[in-house]
This record gives structure tokens, C-alpha cells and sequence, in this order.
């Protein structure tokens, strides 16, 4: 049930980013912020506590989810930081996250093909999104806010569908 609700939080982060574009630059990144933190978070819990998954898997995203928290933590403390360098550790971040997810597609054979190719598909879409930030600087500050907040929903997806998928495998 806990996947649900954060997958819920993603998305409804990403719809006040996207739908609030007249918020201030400070409030959208805290926001994006936030939601690496508990991104960071979640995926350590996961890696401890499922005990269903691949070891590989389990030790990926305890490694993933601090990093995660870190640089959630890194885009708050560090106000020296020009609005693009925090957008580009944001994105690096998000990458990273959605390589773990494409990781986890092809390797945890303990769940179901179709889930398997959702992690897959979510991944390469936040990886593109995420990559395109990255390549294209010269885009304005909203542009790549938009572009963040989309991975982050498309993150909030897979959040709703492994969520689905653990409720049926308990059944």
C-alpha cells in the first residue's frame, strides 16, 4: 500500500510542477527535491525488506537509494548552486533511477513479463526525458522543470504498478 501512496505523491508533485508553472523556480526544484528523497528512501526500504527479489537487485537499490537521498539532499543544502546545476544533478539523478529500473526488468525474473516490461518501458521513457535535460542546455529553466516533472510521474506510474503487482502476488 506504501507504493500506492508515494506513487500518488510523484504524481501529484508532478501535476503542481507542471500545473503551477507561474510557481517560483525554488518551490518546483524543493518540490523535485523532496521527491528524490523519498525516492532515495523507498528504494533502500526496498532493498532491505523484500526479501522476494534478486540479491543484485536488493544491493542495486540500497546503493541507488542513497545516492538518491543524497543528491536529493545535495539540490537542498548547496544554495551556492546556479538553477541549472540543480535541474542537472536533479536529472542525473532521475537517470540513475531509471537505469535501476531497467535494471530490475531485465533481472528479477520473480515477477510477471508484463510488469517486467512496464519497469522496462518506464525506464527508457524517464531515461530519454531525464537525457534530453541533460543534452539540450540552452532550453529555459521551465522547460526542463516540465521535463523533470514528467519522468517524476512516469516514476509515480511504476510506483502504482509494482504496488499492483505485490497486492496480486499476495493473493
Amino acid at each position: 500500500m506504501l507504493n500506492v501512496l508515494v506513487g500518488v505523491v510523484y504524481i501529484a508533485f508532478s501535476i503542481t510542477i507542471i500545473g503551477v508553472l507561474s510557481l517560483d523556480f525554488l518551490i518546483k526544484i524543493s518540490i523535485l527535491s523532496s521527491a528524490l528523497l523519498v525516492i532515495g528512501f523507498i528504494r533502500i526500504l526496498n532493498g532491505f525488506f523484500i526479501k522476494k527479489s534478486n540479491m543484485k537487485i536488493r544491493i542495486s537499490k540500497v546503493v541507488v537509494g542513497f545516492i538518491l537521498f543524497g543528491v536529493g539532499i545535495v539540490i537542498f543544502s548547496l544554495q551556492n548552486l546556479t538553477d541549472y546545476e540543480k535541474i542537472i544533478i536533479a536529472a542525473s539523478g532521475l537517470i540513475l533511477n531509471s537505469v535501476l529500473r531497467i535494471f530490475e526488468g531485465f533481472l528479477d525474473r520473480g515477477i510477471e513479463f508484463w510488469m517486467r516490461l512496464v519497469l522496462i518501458v518506464i525506464g527508457i521513457v524517464t531515461l530519454v526525458v531525464s537525457v534530453l535535460v541533460l543534452i539540450v542546455p540552452n532550453w529555459e529553466i521551465n522547460t526542463f522543470m516540465i521535463l523533470l516533472a514528467i519522468s517524476l510521474a512516469f516514476t509515480g506510474i511504476a510506483r502504482v504498478f509494482y504496488a499492483i503487482k505485490a497486492l496480486g502476488m499476495e493473493r
